[in-house]
């Protein structure tokens, strides 16, 4: 089935995104383009409503006594909010390394949660 093995290759893409755009993010957000922001914005609702239209076009061949309504919704919407998700611990683990590694795992901490609680490494 060629529409599986798509839609699984697009997930691994999403997350793959998701970690390293967080990751670059993190690290430079703060001296980073504000364009940079927008792109990443756009490339994961890209790649994610991607992976919904594959899921759709699978979920169609399958025979209409074996589908299940409730559960493809929940993946469809779940992608997206799992790949925020993803996206912001990737930024919040790296975003404390920015301008200068944390002398401290206190001072990671304090830069994780600042990170995670304002969405920016800064």
């Amino acid at each position: 089935m060629q529409a599986a093995y798509l839609r699984n290759l697009t997930l691994c893409t999403c997350i793959a995104f998701a970690v390293l755009s967080g990751a670059y993010l993190g690290l430079r957000g703060c001296g980073s383009y504000s364009w940079y922001w927008d792109l990443q914005g756009a490339g994961e609702l890209l790649l994610s409503t991607v992976w919904v239209a594959f899921t759709i076009y699978i979920y169609r061949g399958i025979p209409q006594n074996e589908r299940r309504l409730l559960l493809t919704m929940a993946l469809c919407v779940g992608i997206y909010f799992g790949m925020h998700a993803i996206f912001m611990m990737a930024m919040a683990v790296t975003g404390p390394f920015y301008p200068a590694p944390p002398s401290s795992l206190n001072e990671w901490w304090q830069g994780f949660l600042f990170t995670w609680r304002e969405g920016v490494p800064c």
